[in-house]
């Protein structure tokens, strides 16, 4: 049976790549770095008048000015936000009976999982998804999260290394380049 692709080796191949690599560095040497040179800009105006400012889009994105498919604007209607799941939609689709049960067992699970210790339920966990879920409700975050006390389970007590590591991971996700202690 013979080859089907290629007739060069693996070993062929890599030796070609780190011959060519050597070639390209050996080309440039003695060729002078060249710094990117931004412009200088004193003020707003200045910036506009760039090309910083200027949107360049990729080749195949074409601008029109009417769209290429019909829209009936008639039957456009402004999105309401309440309609969604994770507003008042899941409300409205369950009832409100079956909405305050189904909050009241999670609410429950919540805290004997806690208790529990289960993966991905432990305190600190529960911190950082509340943060996460209710972060993106405001720029400032929530201004009142349950505490240990309102969940009805104990305080964390971890050590001082754990309590970094928490805090580090929670700021990294976040977007801090570096937590330090």
């Amino acid at each position: 049976m013979g080859k089907q692709h290629s007739t060069v080796s693996r070993r062929d191949f890599l030796k070609f790549l780190g011959l060519g690599g050597v070639g390209l560095g050996a080309a440039t040497v003695g060729v002078p770095a060249i710094a990117p040179v931004s412009p200088k800009v004193r003020d707003l105006d200045e910036l506009m008048s760039s090309h910083l400012s200027e949107l360049k889009r990729p080749w195949w994105v074409k601008e029109t000015d009417t769209p290429t498919t019909e829209v009936n604007w008639q039957m456009m209607k402004r999105f309401d936000y309440h309609e969604v799941m994770w507003a008042a939609g899941l409300r409205k689709a369950l009832g409100p009976e079956q909405f305050d049960r189904v909050f009241k067992q999670a609410a429950l699970n919540r805290t004997n999982w806690i208790k529990e210790n289960k993966p991905g339920q432990t305190l600190p966990a529960v911190a950082m998804y509340t943060a996460n879920v209710y972060a993106s409700y405001s720029f400032l975050g929530p201004q009142t999260s349950p505490t240990p006390e309102d969940l009805g389970v104990p305080r964390w007590e971890g050590t001082p290394e754990e309590n970094a590591r928490i805090i580090r991971a929670f700021l990294r996700l976040h977007g801090a380049s570096q937590v330090t202690f």
